[in-house]
């Protein structure tokens, strides 16, 4: 199935609409707002957390919280959109995370999502893989979708090729017969 066109994220004017106090539009929305046919994005820069009994010390640094809400207002996930959402509003180079919170710590009041990013580039997480993989193909039995023509990585070719010939020099040398679900089976 072909994967339908990202449509890039564009400033909106929603928290506006709802006449609003400013001290509480900012306090329910961030400072800024952005928006395409699937998601709305509440945007606060600058993030300094002052908290930091119990925290790792490369976490001193400010971050971006990314609040993400599908206009739909249902609950689905899709990573690469966030990968994109963060890519066009912090930087492609600057990591982000997804935190899965203690109980006592827990916000789950509606289908939202919050990313926090580093605003410095280059910091990067102590954990997470050490390099870039991408893949066109499903491997293992896994599924893969495709690229919408105006997101396919520049490397992606160079990428699949790298990884056919790993696929290769693991069913060779170990006799383990990895496969991609796209090959055809004779």
């Amino acid at each position: 199935m072909k994967e339908k066109k990202w449509q890039y994220l564009e400033p909106a004017n929603i928290i506006d609409n709802w006449k609003l106090p400013t001290s509480l539009r900012k306090e329910i929305g961030g400072d800024e707002v952005w928006r395409n046919d699937l998601y709305t994005v509440f945007v606060r820069r600058g993030v300094k957390y002052t908290r930091t009994q119990n925290c790792l010390p490369w976490i001193n640094n400010t971050v971006t919280w990314l609040s993400i809400k599908r206009n739909d207002r249902q609950p689905f996930y899709d990573w690469r959109h966030f990968q994109w959402i963060k890519n066009q509003l912090v930087g492609p180079e600057n990591e982000a995370i997804q935190l899965f919170p203690k109980e006592s710590r827990l916000v789950d009041a509606s289908n939202q999502f919050h990313v926090w990013v580093l605003e410095t580039k280059g910091i990067e997480f102590p954990f997470g893989f050490e390099n870039r993989s991408l893949s066109s193909k499903a491997l293992q039995g896994g599924e893969q979708r495709e690229w919408p023509e105006n997101m396919i990585p520049p490397d992606l070719a160079a990428m699949d090729k790298l990884m056919n010939e790993y696929v290769k020099d693991i069913n060779f040398n170990y006799g383990v017969d990895i496969k991609s679900k796209d090959d055809k089976k004779p």
